[in-house]
């Protein structure tokens, strides 16, 4: 045997994985790369995202207002018009509905026992939002009718003298 040869052979043997080894860390650092763009694109959407919810919020109780008249004229369907917005909100929202400017709750997608009167003045998105007469973000509760964790957000319907008629909540 030619320890020459072997010699070489054992040389490119070493060269070939050091230039495997080479183009391995240039592919990773490639993907890293990717990762940490894709992660960053996920970390910016992420934080955007409640932003988007409140603002989403904001437009549909804005839209909810324009069949105030309707609403208030019939509770029961009232209580109708509610649910299958809530339905249709993919578990985005818990509830949704009308609270009269006493703090009554008049009607919701999860309508209460009939003759059940719930009062919600002692919420914060009802209560900012007829003192302030503008879009609130309530904070962390349990719903009286649902039971379950949310935020909800308030949206005051002023007449023309800009005297509360009711707040929207969803």
């Amino acid at each position: 045997a030619d320890p020459e040869a072997y010699y070489c052979r054992q040389w490119w043997q070493h060269r070939e994985g050091i230039a495997g080894a080479a183009r391995g860390v240039q592919q990773r650092s490639v993907a890293e790369a990717a990762e940490h763009g894709s992660l960053r694109l996920i970390a910016e959407l992420t934080a955007k995202r409640p932003g988007q919810i409140i603002e989403g919020a904001r437009q549909l109780l804005f839209a909810m207002a324009g069949n105030l008249d309707e609403l208030r004229a019939d509770r029961n369907a009232c209580h109708a018009y509610f649910k299958p917005l809530v339905s249709a909100s993919a578990g985005l929202y818990h509830s949704a509905g009308l609270i009269l400017p006493d703090g009554e709750l008049f009607c919701s997608s999860g309508a209460p026992e009939s003759g059940v009167r719930i009062d919600l003045t002692d919420r914060l998105h009802f209560s900012l939002a007829a003192a302030s007469g503008k879009f609130t973000v309530g904070e962390y509760q349990i719903g009286r009718v649902t039971l379950k964790q949310s935020i909800n957000f308030g949206y005051p319907v002023l007449d023309a003298d800009q005297k509360l008629r009711a707040v929207l909540f969803s």
